[in-house]
């Protein structure tokens, strides 16, 4: 339907004299569109993270990250009710050259999930070694624009051994 219409348009827009049609374009107003697209993108660009998006201590290892992928204002949980009132995610690689993803969440207090929740994946997608953990409401810290958290206990979902991250992601 949308496409009939779309088309139709088209249609009655090449029909007519042409001449009509290029006196009613407003040029000005053509060009002040075009680069009201490009300044979203350089705006994206400034609020990346200079240098990096932070560092994640796994096992002992010191891990770069690059800059975070983060929503820290309140959303609606997709599942378990409640509200997720910030995440945020980043990624690097470690000595070994394995992928490693980490990923925050902080669910509501009336959330099936209430507290803040932490996962790190190692290795490739599918083939990688996981950990989690959940911990109370503002065990990360939420400072600004950085998400951080000091020696947050984190399980193996291979053999449930325990295990503590450090880490900051700059979003």
């Amino acid at each position: 339907m949308v496409a009939m219409g779309v088309s139709s348009l088209l249609l009655l827009a090449g029909c007519g004299d042409d001449d009509a049609a290029v006196d009613d374009v407003d040029v000005g107003a053509v060009e002040d569109v075009g680069s009201d697209d490009a300044e979203p993108e350089a705006d994206n660009e400034a609020a990346a993270p200079g240098g990096g998006g932070g560092m994640l201590v796994l096992d002992g290892e010191e891990i770069e990250l690059g800059p975070g992928l983060c929503f820290l204002e309140e959303q609606p949980s997709a599942g378990g009710g409640g509200s997720i009132l910030a995440t945020a995610q980043a990624q690097g690689t470690d000595a070994a050259g394995e992928e490693v993803r980490i990923d925050f969440t902080r669910y509501s207090e009336d959330s099936q999930f209430a507290g803040d929740d932490v996962s790190v994946d190692v290795g490739a997608l599918g083939e990688s070694v996981g950990y989690s953990g959940s911990d109370a409401e503002g065990t990360v810290s939420i400072d600004g624009n950085v998400v951080s958290a000091t020696d947050f206990p984190l399980m193996s979902f291979d053999d449930g051994s325990e295990i503590a991250v450090t880490f900051t992601i700059s979003c």
